[in-house]
């Protein structure tokens, strides 16, 4: 059919449905950008990668004490949180009560009150952010269940936690900026949070089934119209 593979094929039919001409997608720069896109595909498959090889029986543990928990608290700090967010919007939609915090004080004040049948899961890639750390060292010493995701073997982090998953990222920046390290992190929630779904009764999978039909209703379909109001740039 003339296409270089399915994908290809299949973003030609979605550009045909849009309107798109082949010939609008040309862009100066667009060999410099491919390259650029290129590399860092590369890079997070090689995190992914690198992630999944350090699988170990640990998940199932983890999750287990997951589905077990009374309260998921997660977290971590700057983006280390954002892996988190993504979690916690999947947990409650298990009907988990679960939070994140990204601030320090708040991070101090929530382990002070978690109980022993409550987990507190923390990302940290280095395994030494110091508000991190303490967080766990409490929820240890109160007897919850405590997770580290983390990139470095041995870390302060690790000595309060009862399961450590490992990601594969290796940063050779020299600031700590590179986001591959959250790829690594996102694989490893998501894993466990595939790992959780499939374990939950057919109650929760029918209240899930339930909340998909009711955001597919709030979501125009091709044939309506946005209202006026609504409409970006929408001059008065």
């Amino acid at each position: 059919m003339g296409y270089n593979g399915f994908i290809e094929f299949r973003n030609a039919l979605r550009n045909n449905r849009l309107g798109i001409e082949q010939d609008d997608l040309q862009v100066n720069g667009s060999s410099e950008v491919r390259a650029l896109m290129q590399e860092v595909v590369e890079k997070n498959y090689e995190t992914m990668q690198e992630t999944l090889n350090l699988v170990s029986d640990q998940y199932d543990k983890v999750v287990a004490a997951m589905e077990k928990a009374n309260f998921i608290i997660m977290i971590g700090n700057g983006d280390a949180i954002i892996p988190c967010i993504f979690l916690s919007y999947k947990l409650m939609k298990l009907g988990k009560k679960c939070q994140y915090y990204s601030d320090q004080d708040l991070q101090a004040y929530c382990v002070t009150t978690i109980g022993k049948k409550d987990l507190l899961l923390t990302v940290s890639h280095t395994g030494r952010s110091k508000s991190v750390v303490e967080a766990a060292r409490v929820a240890s010493e109160k007897g919850a269940v405590t997770v580290a995701v983390t990139a470095t073997a041995k870390s302060p982090l690790t000595r309060y936690c009862q399961y450590v998953l490992h990601t594969g990222t290796k940063d050779p920046t020299t600031t700590g900026e590179i986001l591959t390290r959250r790829i690594g992190e996102q694989v490893i929630l998501e894993t466990l949070y595939e790992m959780l779904r499939r374990r939950t009764d057919r109650t929760i999978h029918m209240s899930q089934s339930q909340r998909a039909d009711f955001i597919a209703r709030q979501k125009l379909t091709d044939d309506q119209d946005v209202p006026e109001s609504e409409g970006a740039g929408t001059e008065k």
